[in-house]
């Protein structure tokens, strides 16, 4: 897989508060492993690199770079902007730390489509997934200036650039529970649930 890289960073977004599970959820244990854990085997092999943008020492030990947001309290939006404004490549891929259940044939068809374009992301049952994509360090102006105008919200924001939305079918990556977020107790018993039956 590692033939795949194509100048690529990767970055693990966990800058947010987990208000509603009540602890860190990226380190929370899922099936003996963080779920960080679990995207780092996931998304390693598919960059040529791999930074965590967190708030947390919590993240510490990973055996990665860890950077804290740049602009606080502006939830991914703000994660996205840190990564690019630290990235050495074009092309980076970004996944949320609650989606554990990412595969790494997902990642690399993603990847395998974001050329010529500014921003590639999944749809899933006609949701976009903008958790779960690549951003171009070319947007990284822009970027800034949405954020400083109040637009905070990732669906919001793609759409004032050159986008590809990639369709991924139910039926070949179950991508109900692939992409997944995992916010609360409940969502996270029911991972543990999946994960038990997954390889």
């Amino acid at each position: 897989m590692s033939s795949r890289k194509k100048n690529i960073t990767g970055f693990i977004l966990a800058g947010g508060n987990s208000s509603r599970m009540g602890e860190e959820k990226g380190v929370m244990l899922l099936n003996g492993k963080s779920m960080v854990e679990h995207e780092i085997e996931k998304l390693k092999p598919c960059v040529d690199n791999l930074i965590l943008i967190a708030n947390s020492d919590a993240y510490m030990h990973f055996n990665i770079p860890v950077v804290s947001d740049k602009i606080k309290n502006t939830g991914p939006a703000g994660g996205i902007f840190t990564g690019l404004s630290i990235s050495e490549t074009e092309r980076n891929f970004f996944i949320s730390c609650d989606m554990p259940f990412i595969t790494g044939k997902i990642i690399l068809k993603i990847i395998s489509r974001s050329v010529e374009t500014e921003i590639t992301v999944p749809v899933v049952n006609h949701r976009i997934e903008p958790l779960c994509g690549v951003y171009s360090k070319s947007c990284l102006e822009k970027w800034e200036l949405l954020i400083n105008a109040g637009t905070i919200k990732l669906r919001e924001i793609i759409m004032h650039f050159s986008s590809k939305f990639v369709e991924l079918k139910e039926d070949i990556f179950s991508a109900h529970q692939h992409f997944a977020n995992i916010n609360t107790k409940i969502q996270f018993e029911e991972a543990i649930k999946i994960s038990e039956t997954w390889k």
